[in-house]
């Protein structure tokens, strides 16, 4: 049985969790040519800095 959720232990989460990093980062610009490049926000007031 696989563990998931809660009863992960912090080596398996910390490892899916960058795995889902890599690949958000690989299909990146894939889902912008798709949908258009996400807006950024501005770090002093949280803005959306950008249009789609």
């Amino acid at each position: 049985m696989m563990a998931t959720g809660r009863y992960l232990d912090r080596a398996t989460r910390e490892q899916r969790l960058a795995e889902a990093r890599a690949w958000r980062i690989r299909m990146k610009p894939y889902f912008d040519a798709i949908y258009g490049v996400e807006p950024t926000r501005c770090d002093h007031c949280g803005q959306r800095i950008g249009s789609r």
